[in-house]
C-alpha cells in the first residue's frame, strides 16, 4: 500500500509542534513529529510505502528503520482521517 499526500496541505512550526492544514477536510490539526515528517517526505519525495518511507527517514535520522517502520504504519489512519493523505491502490502508478 501506498500513500500520497493531498495537494495543498500546508504544515508549519508551531513552537515544539506542528499545525497542519488539510484543504480536504479545511481544518488544522497539530501533528507530532513523526506525523509532520511523514507529510514533509511526502511533500518531497511523492507516494511512498511504510517501507519506503521508513528507509528514506532512517537515511536523515540516526533511528532505527525497524521503529521508524512501526511508527509511520501508525501514522497513516489518523493522517488519513484528518485529510492530509490518500491511499493508493496497487493498480495506480
Amino acid at each position: 500500500m501506498r500513500y500520497q499526500i493531498v495537494p495543498g496541505v500546508r504544515v508549519e512550526a508551531v513552537g515544539e509542534q506542528w499545525a497542519a492544514w488539510s484543504p480536504a477536510s479545511g481544518e488544522t490539526h497539530l501533528l507530532n513529529d513523526e506525523s509532520a515528517a511523514v507529510l514533509e517526505l511526502l511533500a518531497e519525495a511523492g507516494p511512498l510505502s511504510t517501507l519506503d518511507a521508513a528507509q528514506r527517514l532512517a537515511q536523515e535520522t540516526s533511528i532505527d528503520i525497524l521503529q521508524l517502520q512501526a511508527g509511520v504504519e501508525l501514522a497513516w489512519l489518523p493522517l488519513e482521517w484528518a485529510g492530509f493523505v490518500r491511499r493508493l491502490d496497487s493498480a495506480t502508478p
